[in-house]
């Protein structure tokens, strides 16, 4: 189980997440996502997450409630150049 979500700020910075059971399953995706090529560094710290997805209906919980770890990256604008 793989998640992945990329958001870019104001300033040109582009973000990946990527979520998944185990720190070496969230590193694999990393790595076979070849990011490090495309200039993605690690922007903070791999820490277990309980996910909660609020869409109004009460039933919030992801991943049936099971911490998850998560993992963001960050390629600033000068690196995509």
């Amino acid at each position: 189980m793989f998640t992945s979500i990329t958001q870019r700020d104001g300033q040109g910075a582009e973000y990946v997440t990527i979520i998944a059971p185990t720190f070496e399953q969230v590193m694999r995706r990393f790595r076979d996502g070849n990011l490090a090529a495309q200039g993605f560094s690690i922007a903070g710290r791999v820490m277990p997450h309980h996910i909660v997805f609020d869409d109004g209906s009460g039933k919030d919980q992801v991943f049936n409630g099971a911490p998850m770890i998560t993992a963001t990256f960050v390629r600033s604008s000068e690196t995509r150049a």
